[in-house]
């Protein structure tokens, strides 16, 4: 597919990439694929397109939930421990609970 498409005059900025998923694999695909994305590697469209979504779809969906509705204004994620942002760690102890080098460490202003 991709020889013929480049030996034409149109093809010679495009490449043709058929996916390896079936109805049979589609979950196992698409969670691989959703793993990708969730790393930063550019895989939404091949995500998508393991669920069956085509990319005019993709980019319809896209134009019509961000910019036409603002649904990512919209509806934010619950915050869990998961999503939350702090400076982690245990919360910290007594005076009474510490041994001398903790102590010593609270005084000194020492921090991990």
């Amino acid at each position: 597919m991709n020889r013929f498409t480049q030996s034409m005059s149109y093809g010679k900025n495009f490449k043709v990439t058929f996916l390896d998923v079936s109805q049979f694999n589609r979950g196992e695909a698409g969670d691989q694929y959703l793993k990708a994305c969730q790393y930063g590697m550019p895989m939404v469209s091949y995500y998508l397109s393991s669920q069956g979504l085509g990319q005019s779809e993709m980019d319809s969906m896209n134009f019509l939930e961000n910019d036409v509705l603002g649904i990512k204004d919209k509806f934010i994620p619950l915050r869990s421990s998961a999503t939350q942002s702090g400076d982690g760690g245990a919360p910290a102890k007594d005076v009474k609970d510490l041994s001398d080098s903790g102590e010593q460490s609270r005084e000194d202003g020492d921090d991990w």
